[in-house]
């Protein structure tokens, strides 16, 4: 494999890192359970992913339109769906 080989596979994982960083640090934040747990051991763990939760969402919405967007564009999703 080479370099550019590996920036593309990169390319094609990227989104998906982003989407799952937002997913798990919102669910950690608007779940109970774990806002509990958070508080009850850790102010400032809890108060730091409070101050990400904007960059948790933006993650979480570029993250899944990006992805999309790669799904779409690989020729073999597109093609099938074309019915080429």
């Amino acid at each position: 494999m080479d370099w550019h080989e590996k920036i593309l596979a990169l390319d094609r994982l990227f989104p998906f890192f982003l989407l799952i960083y937002g997913f798990f640090v919102l669910l950690v934040l608007e779940l109970p359970f774990f806002q509990r747990v958070l508080e009850a051991q850790s102010h400032s763990a809890f108060g730091t992913l409070k101050n990400r939760r904007a960059l948790a969402w933006f993650s979480l919405v570029l993250g899944a339109f990006w992805s999309l967007q790669n799904l779409w564009a690989d020729n073999s999703l597109y093609n099938s769906f074309m019915g080429l």
